[in-house]
């Protein structure tokens, strides 16, 4: 299932310790984290390379399911 997640405070606080260099991309990283998301889904996997969840890409993750 695909679903939108929330971005509170809460989330932009913790990437402050992140290795991320963009903010936006932390900031999802850590918003999928917070919401118990099992994936990314992104074309740019040089942006999630210190992601604790799996990145696919939009076809890769057609694939999965």
């Amino acid at each position: 299932m695909i679903r939108r997640v929330l971005a509170d405070a809460d989330v932009i606080l913790m990437r402050g310790s992140s290795k991320f260099d963009d903010f936006k991309d932390s900031v999802q990283h850590f918003a999928a984290l917070r919401n118990q998301c099992d994936c990314i889904v992104t074309r740019n996997f040089k942006d999630y390379l210190h992601s604790k969840l799996p990145a696919y890409s939009p076809i890769e993750l057609i694939s999965l399911y």
